[in-house]
């Protein structure tokens, strides 16, 4: 990864209006990025694969899955 695609992820987190999944979207489409877009369709399918079983409306639970 450049210091480029950094300064890009940087600057579009910063909009108003860009969450996670709109952020990892514009960088793996746009950008051609290995960036995921994670919504709440794949959180709850990988809590069910990973036996998560904390609420992943949360956003203590949902960090789980950005990090990943």
């Amino acid at each position: 990864m450049t210091a480029k695609y950094h300064m890009k992820k940087t600057s579009l987190k910063k909009l108003k209006g860009i969450g996670p999944y709109t952020l990892g979207a514009i960088l793996s489409i746009a950008f051609n990025q290995p960036e995921p877009a994670v919504d709440g369709n794949v959180m709850r399918v990988m809590s069910r694969v990973f036996h998560i079983e904390e609420d992943i409306a949360k956003p203590r639970t949902k960090k789980i899955f950005e990090e990943w």
